[in-house]
C-alpha cells in the first residue's frame, strides 16, 4: 500500500529540482499546497468503512507527490537564505526539523484521530479518521495561504557556480 506513494514521492523530489530551478519557489510550493489540500479534502468526505483499497492507494501516493514537489524545492529555499559560513551546520539542521515535524506531526494527527474516535458518540474510529484528514485539510489550507505572500531569492547565475 504504501510502495506506490514512496515511488511518486521520490520522482517528485527529483523532478521538483528542476521545476524550482525553473520556476522558482512559489509555483512549486503553491501547487503542491493546493494539491494536498485538495487530496486531504477529498478524503476526508469520501473515507468510510466500504471505501476500496485502490482508492485508499492512489489517495495516499498522491498526498505524498504533493509533499514531494514541496520538500526539495522548501530545502533549497532554506539553503539560499542561510549565510555561507554556517551553511555546513544549517544543512543538517534542516534535515533533522523535517524529520522531527514530520514525526510530531504525525503523532498530532494520531493523537487527534484517537480522541474524536473516544469522544463520538458512536466510538467509532471512522470520525476520529475524518477529523484528522479535516484538520490536515485545514493546516495544508493554511500552507497553501502562506505560500501565496512568499517571496523568490534572487537565482544564482550559472557564471556562479
Amino acid at each position: 500500500m504504501l510502495f506506490p506513494g514512496a515511488l511518486l514521492l521520490a520522482g517528485a523530489a527529483l523532478i521538483s529540482g528542476r521545476l524550482y530551478d525553473r520556476f522558482g519557489i512559489r509555483m512549486l510550493l503553491q501547487g503542491g499546497f493546493f494539491f494536498i489540500t485538495v487530496i486531504a479534502l477529498l478524503l476526508t468526505v469520501t473515507i468510510s468503512f466500504h471505501t476500496s483499497y485502490i482508492l485508499l492507494v492512489v489517495a495516499y501516493a498522491l498526498l505524498l507527490l504533493g509533499i514531494g514537489f514541496m520538500l526539495t524545492p522548501i530545502t533549497a529555499y532554506a539553503m539560499m537564505s542561510v549565510p555561507h559560513d554556517i551553511i555546513r551546520h544549517a544543512s543538517p539542521m534542516t534535515i533533522t526539523l523535517r524529520m522531527l515535524s514530520s514525526s510530531m506531526g504525525g503523532a498530532l494527527l494520531v493523537t487527534i484521530m484517537t480522541a474524536t474516535s473516544s469522544v463520538s458518540s458512536s466510538g467509532s474510529m471512522l470520525e476520529g479518521i475524518r477529523a484528522s484528514f479535516g484538520i490536515l485539510t485545514f493546516i495544508s489550507g493554511i500552507g497553501f495561504v502562506f505560500s501565496l505572500y512568499l517571496s523568490e531569492h534572487s537565482k544564482l547565475d550559472d557564471a556562479a557556480l
